[in-house]
């Protein structure tokens, strides 16, 4: 969109919309990345994500589609971090 395209109808309230979502989205996904990033996988594990989101305020600016997505991205985590960990506790693994 060129500058000149900014009175037009819609584009900018349009335009803005989105842009407020990815910031939001991407701040999610930074506080994702603070909460775990240098953890084992027990402590990824034994994080309660969604009360941590709950207090920073999260879900009231996150649509349900868009909620589920970040969840989504939690389960992931969750999922490797269990995968991970069950590795290093059987017998004869490195």
């Amino acid at each position: 969109m060129a500058l000149d395209d900014l009175s037009s109808d819609g584009a900018v309230a349009s335009d803005a919309g989105r842009v407020r979502w990815i910031g939001i989205y991407i701040a999610a996904v930074a506080v994702l990345l603070a909460i775990y990033n240098g953890r084992t996988p027990r402590e990824i594990l034994a994080v309660d994500i969604k009360n941590a989101i709950a207090r920073l305020g999260f879900a009231q600016h996150l649509s349900p589609n868009r909620a589920n997505g970040l969840f989504s991205m939690v389960e992931r985590i969750r999922a490797l971090a269990a995968s991970e960990a069950a590795g290093a506790a059987s017998p004869g693994s490195t």
